[in-house]
C-alpha cells in the first residue's frame, strides 16, 4: 500500500521522551447504562456546528444530538436522528453535517456517509481488505470495532486490520475514497489488537487493551511514523477492572473524554483538559507564527525604550 505522506496540513511535533499522567475528573453520570447499553455508545462533535452526537450502543440506527456541552453533560437531548442503516462499532464521526461510520453486514467491512439531519444514506463504500472479525481486529473489546473512524482538521481517517494481521490506517475524502494508506504492526496480545483509540491534531493514540489505562502507541497520521509512548489515565474509581468502552477527543475545547465502566454496572464519563499539550503536541503553525510576531514586536518595543 502507498505510504501516507504529508498533505500540507499541520500534524504537530513529536514530544520525544514524553510521558504523561492524564488525571481524569468526573464529567457526568447522566449517561449511565440502560437497556440500550449506553456504556457502549460512541461520541463525536461536528467542528462546523459545535453540536455533539451520541451513537447509541454499537449496533443501532439512533443518534442523539446535543446543542451544548452542558446539555451533553446532563444528557439533555435536543433531537434524535434515525439513520438509514445501523452504524457498527462506537467510533464514528460527524463532519460538516455528514455521519461517517462502519455499516452494513457484520461479516463485511463496509462504511457509509449519511446525512446527520435526515439520516439518508449518500455514499456506500466497501473496504474489502479489512478483516471484519469481531474482537480480534483492531479494538479487542469487540463491539463490531473492525473499521473505526476518526476526524480532525487534517482529514478523515479509518482504522482497521488487514487479513495478514497488519493494522491499516486510511486517509479518506468526503466520498470515502482512499487517498492514501499505511500499515503497521500491532501489539503482542492474544488478539494482536488494541483497546481504544483517539486522535489529537494529526496523531492517533492507541491504548494497549480495553481494561488497561496505558496508552502505548502514537501514530503520526501525516507521515505514518509509529512510536511507543507511555501515557496513563489516573483518578478513576474501582473496585473492578475498568472497561474503557470509548475514548474521544474534542479539539474545540482541547478535552479528552473517557467512557468508563466498572463491572458493567457503574458507568461514568470522565474528562481531562489541555490534552494536546500534555501529549506533547505543539500549537499549529499559524499560532506559532502569531507568537513569533508577538515576540518580535515586544523586542522592538524594548529596543526603542
Amino acid at each position: 500500500m502507498k505510504k501516507l505522506t504529508a498533505f500540507g496540513l499541520f500534524a504537530g511535533l513529536n514530544g520525544v521522551g514524553l510521558a504523561a499522567t492524564l488525571n481524569l475528573s468526573l464529567f457526568s453520570l447522566a449517561h449511565n447504562p440502560n437497556p440500550n447499553y449506553a456504556h457502549f455508545a460512541g461520541y463525536t462533535r461536528d467542528r462546523s456546528t459545535g453540536l455533539i452526537y451520541k451513537s447509541n450502543w454499537y449496533q443501532s440506527n439512533q443518534v442523539d444530538v446535543y446543542n451544548t456541552v452542558a446539555d451533553f453533560q446532563n444528557n439533555v437531548i435536543a433531537s434524535t436522528t434515525t439513520l438509514d442503516q445501523n452504524h457498527l462499532g462506537s467510533y464514528a464521526v460527524v463532519r460538516n453535517g455528514k455521519y461517517f461510520s462502519r455499516t452494513g453486514n457484520v461479516n463485511n467491512s463496509d462504511a457509509s456517509r449519511m446525512d446527520i439531519g435526515t439520516g439518508a444514506t449518500e455514499v456506500n463504500q466497501n473496504f474489502a481488505g479489512v478483516d471484519p472479525s469481531n474482537g480480534s481486529a483492531t479494538f479487542d473489546w469487540g463491539g463490531f470495532s473492525t473499521l473505526n473512524f476518526f476526524e480532525d482538521a487534517t482529514g478523515i481517517y479509518a482504522y482497521g486490520k488487514d487479513f495478514g494481521g497488519l493494522h491499516t490506517i486510511f486517509r479518506l475524502d468526503n466520498n470515502l475514497n482512499v487517498l492514501s494508506s499505511f500499515n503497521f504492526a500491532g501489539n503482542t496480545g492474544s488478539d494482536f489488537g488494541f483497546g481504544f483509540g483517539f486522535n489529537v491534531k494529526g496523531y492517533l493514540f492507541l491504548g494497549s487493551n480495553y481494561y488497561s489505562n496505558t496508552i502505548e502507541t502514537k501514530i503520526n497520521l501525516m507521515t505514518g511514523a509509529v512510536s511507543t509512548v507511555n501515557h496513563t489515565f489516573a483518578g478513576l474509581p474501582g473496585p473492578y477492572n475498568p472497561y474503557y468502552s470509548h475514548v474521544w477527543y474534542d479539539d474545540i475545547d482541547d478535552r479528552l473524554y473517557v467512557n468508563y465502566t466498572t463491572g458493567f454496572e457503574t458507568d461514568g464519563m470522565f474528562y481531562v483538559d489541555g490534552v494536546a499539550g500534555q501529549l506533547g503536541i505543539v500549537p499549529e503553525p499559524a499560532s506559532m507564527t502569531a507568537l513569533g510576531l508577538g515576540v518580535t514586536a515586544l523586542l522592538r518595543k524594548r529596543k526603542k525604550n
